[in-house]
């Protein structure tokens, strides 16, 4: 069975998901408190409006929430495809964002990469996406390890295992637990 909790910090972003007909509540991954543990994460640009210590922070708040193996799956946007820009206020009045003034960060790659090190996610996969090059987007899904190691490495069968390269296991489908 697969159970999904929604959650936005802006009013507006509530109720469009609430006239879809789906629960959300507010959450403010900064400030308030996860009230249980989770297999899994998704947050679909959200960082883009963080500034990168903030990110540091929510990165660390979501990795203690998630179980052994839990997999997260993020986006930011890359500087690639921005001048290199550090952030920007942007007021967009098109539906897409409900016109409300929004503060828009721009992250380096390898920054990203040292803040999932430090915070002990492994990167699982990265893609990018979107933009005149490509690149506007960076994708990735990075897994808690499980402490479960064979040879230095997550052990082969277990929650959090390095995949074969190539390749990106389902979640709960690998290892002791699986499909809880």
């Amino acid at each position: 069975e697969i159970r999904v909790s929604a959650s936005d910090v802006a009013e507006g972003f509530i109720k469009a998901v609430e006239k879809q007909g789906l629960e959300c509540r507010k959450f403010n991954v900064l400030k308030d408190e996860f009230d249980k543990t989770y297999d899994g994460g998704l947050a679909w640009r959200v960082f883009v409006h963080f500034k990168e210590e903030d990110l540091k922070a929510a990165l660390g708040k979501i990795y203690k929430t998630l179980r052994l193996g839990g997999i997260f799956v993020f986006n930011v946007l890359n500087t690639v495809d921005h001048d290199n820009k550090e952030g920007a206020w942007v007021d967009y009045d098109d539906d897409h964002h409900l016109g409300a003034e929004r503060y828009f960060n721009y992250y380096k790659e390898e920054n990203v990469d040292k803040v999932l090190a430090e915070t002990g996610f492994f990167i699982v996969e990265k893609n990018y996406e979107g933009g005149n090059s490509g690149k506007r987007w960076i994708v990735y899904v990075v897994k808690k390890p499980t402490g479960i190691t064979q040879g230095g490495r997550e052990a082969a069968g277990a929650i959090g295992a390095a995949p074969i390269p190539g390749t990106v296991p389902m979640p709960g489908t690998e290892g002791p637990g699986a499909g809880r």
